[in-house]
């Protein structure tokens, strides 16, 4: 994980105990400053799921599948899984992506609203802890 990725992490935790403490409805929410201009949301809980073994993404799910005896993984949790088994096996990879809910784009041309938001962390330039 490289250091910006580390302190936007660590300033969500930060921001999410203080939040909790002032009883504030935004709990978990932070703003991004971006070259196109603002973006809030909350970090979106990724599941584990460890795609390192030789059975392969389909049979690494359905094995989840009947250990849980449901379908309830997201597609950001395999993207996750699939760039963390990438990386360990080439370690010039860092964390570069953070999965955002409930986010809100502020930009010249409008605002706008997406259930979920990937956003690369060398596009982000600074960090406001709080929804705007």
């Amino acid at each position: 994980m490289n250091s910006k990725t580390t302190y936007i992490n660590s300033l969500e935790i930060a921001t999410s105990a203080v939040n909790e403490f002032n009883y504030n409805k935004d709990i978990g929410y932070l703003t991004f400053v971006t070259p196109i201009g603002y973006i809030s949301g909350k970090f979106f809980e990724l599941k584990e799921i460890d795609l390192s073994s030789e059975l392969g993404i389909e049979k690494e799910l359905k094995k989840q599948i009947d250990e849980q005896g449901k379908f309830d993984i997201d597609v950001f949790s395999i993207a996750n899984g699939v760039y963390e088994s990438i990386k360990s096996k080439d370690n010039k990879y860092g964390s570069c992506a953070i999965v955002l809910e409930d986010v809100t784009i502020s930009s010249q041309t409008g605002n706008y609203h997406s259930n979920q938001f990937v956003i690369f962390t060398d596009q982000i330039i600074g960090v406001i802890p709080a929804k705007l």
